[in-house]
């Protein structure tokens, strides 16, 4: 999740620290970002044009537009210059799938933004678990003013339990149209109560805060947006935007035959 925005990023965890293509920190630092072989005239020669040329590992050239930070970085090295000042890495850069990998906590804490993760739950498995915190990992980053105004009440949660009920109650409402063959006493209906009532505030994420209820839900606490993290059929994990007014919200896997 960057600065808000939820992203399929791919990320490398490695020595319990993510890496990240440099294409995430062009969107989270908004900085320019230059990498490939170095040149004799200090100029950088884009990957894949090197054809072997050169012993030389790849380096990458992170800084942004008003030069205030400027870092060098290179692959498979845990030394980096900071503006001119050498720093050591916990994690070095690598090149998988054909790009740039740079540890994301080091980047950011150079551009002074707020970094967070959340390991997947240990019940990832179970899609109707209300035990799971997540069920894959969350890598997030965003500014420190907006973290720091996202922290949830006792009232958010109440807000929250009261629209999760209300949707179920428009579930049952209108089963009949929606679902074939779903009495109002059906099993599923008394699970996803129970999921709503035993719903816990788990930590922040950047901007949101998360819970654990019948999915696990993340709460932008200023504009009271809900997002729900789950599967969508053929599309696989993914976050969506919850309308707590459409009796379907709650549809996804309860009833799934």
């Amino acid at each position: 999740m960057l600065n808000g925005e939820f992203s399929d990023a791919h990320v490398i965890m490695k020595n319990d620290r993510a890496l990240v293509p440099v294409s995430v920190i062009r969107q989270t630092c908004g900085a320019d970002v230059l990498w490939g072989y170095q040149a004799g005239n200090g100029d950088i020669i884009s990957y894949g044009s090197n054809n072997g040329s050169s012993n030389l590992p790849p380096i990458i050239k992170i800084h942004n537009k008003d030069g205030s930070m400027d870092i060098k970085m290179t692959v498979g090295q845990t030394s980096a210059d900071v503006n001119g000042k050498t720093e050591t890495l916990d994690t070095p850069p690598v090149i998988a799938n054909n790009t740039a990998y740079v540890p994301l906590r080091f980047v950011c804490d150079c551009f002074g933004k707020v970094i967070g993760s959340l390991p997947a739950g240990q019940d990832a498995g179970d899609p109707k678990s209300a035990k799971s915190l997540a069920f894959n990992p969350i890598v997030w980053v965003d500014d420190s003013e907006k973290t720091n105004a996202a922290k949830p009440t006792d009232a958010t949660l109440t807000w929250l339990k009261a629209q999760m009920n209300q949707a179920l109650t428009s579930l049952k409402k209108y089963r009949g149209a929606i679902l074939e063959d779903t009495g109002p006493n059906d099993p599923a209906f008394s699970q996803i109560a129970d999921d709503i009532n035993n719903t816990y505030y788990v930590g922040n994420v950047g901007r949101y805060a998360l819970y654990q209820g019948p999915y696990p839900t993340l709460v932008d606490v200023n504009s009271k947006t809900i997002y729900f993290y789950t599967v969508g059929s053929g599309s696989g994990w993914r976050i969506w935007q919850a309308n707590m007014n459409d009796p379907e919200t709650f549809m996804l896997y309860y009833f799934a035959s």
